[in-house]
């Protein structure tokens, strides 16, 4: 035999050695395996209760959230006191997280809805965030705090259950953030709902109108001087507008403050109507004005290029009458302040008027611009001209039929 050869007694040797390290080599395989398995679910277990963390806590509504809400204390002109002192805690007594100090918002109200204006709707508020959900009142706040607008938050859902994908965030407008109006509270509500001290006229008191103080409130020649015209830059071009402080002094103060006051129309003040030879209807609403609260029945009949506020009221909704004919189906049931006297802008409102529109409602329905024209109000840049008669006015503008 070769003396490198092996024989059949090392054969067996070699099999028998094989065949004893084959169970052992199974259980270790076994054992890295329930060891993964083990890691991999207590990884799962850990995220699962991460994301759900906040949802159940704010569900959580015992008898201590409960107890909270029947001995909070409201202050005079509504709203909820009892802040929480302390700003490192919560409503509840809790840590707060770091990142909602950083959001602006004195503190978080559990089991609470705040009412407002919408400036954006779950969806809209929503579409910013990461991977488009709003997980936690934190987060809420936070995009309210970079929302133009928004001074009022409210996060969570209807009920007691939900999930992180089904929460949702809605951002509001209120006047009175100091003051915020409570639609719902209780055990049962489940929103969480806070307050920014931002985007609100904060020289002006609840009740105040839209001037902020004396001379502006009634345009008489006070400390405010009311300047003879203001304009309506918009897209298509400038609207010069004749301010008329005989016919409403205070709505004249209010638009006069919205041009002194520089982005006071910033993503509010816009044109939506668009009728024709008929009117041009737009929006004064601004956020950090507070609007025109005072009304008074209009000095005559309306005519061509003058301009009141919108459904009898007292705005922020104004338009501009567009007709020849003195628009005597109306009576002088409008609060009128201003009128466009210049063929410029005669021409411009008829442009945005006969420009691209639709009737959602169906035909003889109200015609709206396809798009919102936003615009801002500026001081105008050159004296009013001289007042003419506007029945004077060139042309028609069209029949009043679709465009």
């Amino acid at each position: 035999m070769h003396p490198h050869a092996r024989g059949p007694r090392h054969s067996r040797r070699l099999r028998t050695s094989r065949e004893a390290r084959g169970p052992a080599v199974c259980l270790l395989c076994s054992l890295v395996t329930a060891i993964t398995m083990v890691l991999i679910l207590a990884r799962m277990t850990y995220t699962r209760a991460r994301e759900h963390h906040e949802v159940a806590a704010m569900f959580d509504a015992g008898r201590e959230s409960a107890a909270r809400s029947a001995n909070i204390a409201r202050p005079a002109g509504g709203g909820l006191g009892g802040v929480n002192k302390n700003p490192n805690l919560d409503a509840r007594g809790r840590p707060r997280d770091p990142a909602f100090l950083m959001c602006g918002a004195a503190d978080d109200m559990w089991n609470v809805e705040y009412g407002g204006d919408v400036v954006a709707t779950p969806d809209v508020s929503a579409a910013a965030a990461p991977g488009n959900i709003i997980r936690t009142p934190t987060e809420c706040c936070i995009r309210c705090a970079k929302t133009k607008g928004c001074n009022l938050y409210v996060f969570g859902g209807e009920g007691r259950r939900g999930t992180p994908e089904g929460m949702k965030c809605w951002l509001k407008h209120t006047h009175d953030p100091k003051h915020p109006v409570v639609r719902a509270e209780g055990e049962d509500v489940g929103w969480t709902s806070g307050a920014l001290m931002k985007d609100y006229d904060a020289g002006a008191s609840p009740g105040a109108g839209a001037g902020g103080g004396g001379g502006d409130r009634t345009g008489s020649g006070g400390d405010v001087v009311v300047p003879g015209a203001v304009a309506l830059d918009t897209p298509a071009g400038r609207i010069e507008i004749e301010l008329m402080p005989g016919w409403h002094a205070a709505s004249v103060a209010h638009v006069a403050r919205l041009a002194r006051e520089r982005g006071s129309c910033e993503n509010s003040c816009h044109l939506y109507r668009a009728e024709p030879g008929f009117l041009l209807q737009g929006t004064l609403k601004s956020f950090s004005v507070r609007p025109n609260e005072e009304t008074k029945r209009g000095p005559k009949v309306m005519e061509r290029g003058e301009i009141g506020w919108a459904g009898e009221g007292a705005g922020p909704d104004f338009f501009v009458y567009l007709g020849d004919r003195p628009a005597t189906h109306w009576g002088t049931g409008h609060t009128v302040w201003g009128k466009v006297t210049d063929e410029w802008s005669l021409r411009v409102a008829d442009a945005i008027v006969n420009g691209p529109s639709h009737t959602p409602g169906g035909e003889g329905t109200m015609r709206f611009l396809k798009d919102f024209m936003y615009f801002d109000v500026v001081e105008s840049e050159r004296p009013p001209p001289p007042s003419s008669s506007s029945s004077s006015s060139s042309s028609s503008v069209g029949g009043g039929g679709d465009v």
